[in-house]
């Protein structure tokens, strides 16, 4: 948030290994990344995401936070609303118009309109 995109970067990679590559980590990571301008490595943290899913479990609204620093607004979409759908624990803070890893959710329309839908605030 303050603009240290290269030293949050480096700070985040190392923290990779330590967590085992949690979601958590990963999903910062992209949206870092995307702030900073490297769209493709975001892009790329979200590839590793998804591949990851096929054998282990990762929260939906973790998925829709890194798709959306992958500008994938489709993707987004159909993430968090299966993050309502499983009611995914993750989703309140992660799209919360509070947190900072929510900004890019917000500028979709899309997702606002989800929100009203769903009643979530």
């Amino acid at each position: 948030m303050a603009g240290r995109f290269e030293e949050s970067v480096a700070v985040s990679e190392s923290a990779l290994p330590m967590s085992g590559r949690h979601s958590w980590s990963m999903a910062g990571l992209s949206v870092t990344l995307a702030d900073w301008g490297r769209s493709g490595d975001a892009e790329a943290v979200y590839a590793e995401m998804l591949a990851r899913a096929r054998r282990q479990y990762m929260p939906p609204a973790l998925f829709a936070v890194s798709a959306s620093a992958a500008g994938s607004e489709d993707e987004v979409i159909c993430h968090a609303r299966e993050a309502f759908e499983i009611r995914d624990p993750a989703r309140r803070l992660y799209f919360s118009k509070h947190f900072a890893y929510s900004r890019r959710l917000y500028a979709y329309p899309r997702f606002r309109e989800l929100l009203s839908e769903v009643g979530f605030e």
